[in-house]
């Protein structure tokens, strides 16, 4: 499916989904090169490859990467505050990176706000038909 032919809803909540996870990596990036000598590799591997496999599935217009992205981006938004809280009692944030934060938090909550609209339930059903139909001519054949 070509990306031209996605609803509008579903083209912002992909830019924003993706903007998210830049915005995420990057910030990790700064946060744990501003604050420890030696930066964990694995964090941003897992997290390059998640975002990158979700974003991906996303793309490629997957009913069921919809709810994978809507759970993910939840998880992310909790992890978010779970961060903020802890690390702002210990006054280990200053007052950009709470609002970097807040930022992608709310970069985040946009894109699950667009994959919940009508518009886009209606592609995700079509598209699940479509995609059924496709593997019953298939197999007829």
């Amino acid at each position: 499916m070509n990306y031209k032919e996605f609803p509008n809803n579903i083209k912002n909540s992909i830019i924003l989904l993706v903007s998210g996870w830049i915005g995420h990596i990057i910030f990790l990036y700064i946060y744990f090169s501003h604050r420890t000598e030696e930066i964990p590799e694995y964090l941003f591997i897992k997290h390059i490859a998640m975002g990158g496999l979700v974003c991906f599935f996303m793309i490629r217009a997957k009913a069921w990467a919809k709810w994978i992205c809507i759970m993910g981006n939840v998880l992310l938004g909790l992890y978010y505050c779970q961060w903020a809280i802890l690390l702002n009692h210990y006054n280990r944030l200053n007052f950009f990176e709470m609002f970097v934060m807040g930022l992608i938090v709310l970069i985040f909550s946009l894109s699950t706000y667009y994959l919940f609209t009508k518009e886009s339930s209606e592609f995700f059903k079509a598209r699940k038909a479509e995609i059924q139909k496709t593997d019953k001519t298939d197999k007829k054949e």
